[in-house]
């Protein structure tokens, strides 16, 4: 992956900026998905009005910077309305970890979420620190490592094949992993607001 340069960094900064500063017109979007406004401004969420140079195709979505201690990395931008694709990605913004905070906040175990907003709500609401994928097919075999050293690592695996799948694919990279599935057709996010955070946190410990 391409390391980014100062310039790159700082034209990041004040694009997540800017978008952060729309936030509030995210708020009804982001109360059906179970997250409130002061959740979201801790992440820096925004909505994309002015695009920064680049970020065209993300205008009026929903802005999700990939934050560091070095600082925003790259912005996915999610559909708020359901056009497809559902998620754009920065060109050259490569394979990343969602939430890496949690790799820091985290005791002895982490739990690993496929998608942003599962991260979110898992660390944010249910108390249980998560950083996210975007699925098995973006999984670098090198993160493994990245985990080798907490004694327990959770995969929050969706009700699903294709969460199946995924959990299969991260234990093969992470030997002392083990899978906590959730009920059929569910995600970490859709759970937590059928069920609320204490059954989430209990279904996924």
């Amino acid at each position: 992956m391409p390391r980014l340069s100062p310039s790159q960094k700082r034209d990041l900064e004040v694009a997540t900026a800017g978008y952060q500063g729309n936030l509030n017109l995210a708020e009804e979007y982001l109360a059906g998905r179970g997250i409130d406004l002061d959740a979201a401004a801790r992440y820096r969420l925004g909505v994309v009005l002015d695009p920064y140079s680049g970020h065209e195709t993300g205008r009026g979505r929903l802005a999700i910077p990939y934050l560091t201690k070095a600082g925003v990395v790259t912005i996915r931008f999610r559909a708020m309305d359901g056009a497809k694709p559902k998620y754009l990605t920065l060109p050259g913004g490569g394979t990343r970890l969602y939430n890496t905070a949690a790799l820091h906040e985290a005791g002895q175990t982490i739990w690993i979420c496929e998608g942003e907003f599962d991260a979110l709500v898992t660390t944010e609401y249910a108390g249980l620190p998560a950083v996210g994928i975007c699925g098995a097919n973006v999984w670098a075999p090198f993160w493994g490592r990245i985990f080798a050293d907490f004694d327990e690592v959770v995969i929050a695996s969706d009700g699903d094949e294709a969460g199946a799948a995924m959990a299969d694919r991260l234990m093969g990279h992470i030997p002392h992993a083990r899978r906590a599935p959730l009920p059929e057709n569910h995600d970490c996010n859709s759970f937590y607001l059928e069920r609320g955070a204490d059954e989430l946190r209990a279904a996924l410990c």
